[in-house]
């Protein structure tokens, strides 16, 4: 009983606020998140993903004559769409003095913070990093097993074929430390610290979850996901290291907050964006409704059915 008192106290809070994402996201599939612990493999894909796209530094635009001062400033450097331009530089008279020459980008993805982490885990668990050309192609071939038993147990020799719950709270655990490296090193007016933050943040409570969830508590007791648990792991996917750039906040006393990336006022699609934006919060609106509703009526006939019960033991 308490346990559905929790659940039903949880969902109530849920219910409380509305909140509408708007996202700078390529390589979008139209499918649903993976079921637990699968969820866990692409979560920690999208976040090495990000990690070393931010390390590599932002490419220039081809084709651009002046490449060498313009940049896409977004998670994605190759995601020109709707990602905000800016000016690094401006061209200089020849007696000004130079710029201070950039670092020279990694070499290769493992030559990244999140590269050189994934090899120092690689040295506990053989095969993580070293086979693979792409650090995402090594995350991609892991495969939590669907057995909550075999997934619990860090013990074993590790096998490519799948990964426990020790592995995943080490990877995370790497994510957040490098996240939050690269977070020091980000000027404070880059747009590349709201997705370092989220990594940063997410990805310790992701080390904790799965420490709570599994290695902390009784083998064999199954994938037990509470229902806020859920919510944050499909949102957590749903995200991933990607730049939100619009977001709107409805709570049910009606206060309504928008929030809109500076770097977006600006761009040309900002308009087409903000109409996105806008069906979005319709559609989420129309469905809050039509939820309170339907809990509304059930707890009507609920109350009915228990004036009944009442009048019939009266009577």
């Amino acid at each position: 009983m308490a346990d559905l008192r929790q659940i039903a106290l949880s969902i109530a809070q849920d219910l409380m606020t509305l909140e509408v994402n708007t996202v700078l996201k390529p390589g979008m599939t139209a499918r649903k998140p993976p079921a637990y612990p699968l969820l866990l493999r692409e979560i920690a894909e999208k976040y090495v993903a990000t990690l070393v796209q931010l390390d590599a530094g932002p490419a220039p635009i081809p084709g651009n004559p002046t490449a060498d001062t313009v940049h896409i400033d977004a998670v994605h450097a190759d995601d020109d769409s709707v990602a905000a331009v800016h000016i690094d530089a401006v061209l200089q008279d020849a007696g000004a003095p130079a710029e201070p020459p950039a670092p020279p980008p990694p070499a290769s993805e493992h030559d990244t913070a999140i590269g050189r982490a994934l090899a120092l885990i690689a040295q506990t668990f053989p095969g993580l990093a070293a086979p693979y050309g792409h650090l995402a192609d090594a995350i991609n071939a892991l495969h939590p097993p669907g057995n909550a038993a075999t997934f619990e147990s860090g013990a074993g020799p590790f096998d490519e074929r799948f990964a426990g719950a020790l592995l995943w709270a080490t990877l995370f655990g790497s994510c957040a430390d490098v996240a939050a490296t690269l977070l020091a090193q980000t000027p404070a007016e880059s747009p590349a610290r709201a997705p370092l933050r989220r990594i940063a943040r997410e990805s310790r409570w992701l080390q904790a979850f799965i420490g709570w969830q599994h290695l902390q508590t009784t083998p064999g007791r199954g994938f037990d996901l509470q229902p806020e648990d859920r919510m944050r792991l499909r949102k957590l996917w749903n995200l991933g290291g990607e730049r939100v750039v619009m977001q709107t906040t409805i709570h049910l006393d009606g206060d309504v907050l928008n929030g809109i990336d500076p770097a977006l006022l600006l761009h040309p699609q900002f308009e087409a964006v903000k109409a996105l934006h806008a069906d979005g919060v319709g559609t989420a609106l129309t469905h809050w409704r039509a939820l309170f509703e339907a809990i509304c009526t059930a707890f009507g006939k609920l109350g009915d059915a228990f004036s009944n019960v009442l009048d019939k033991r009266r009577g």
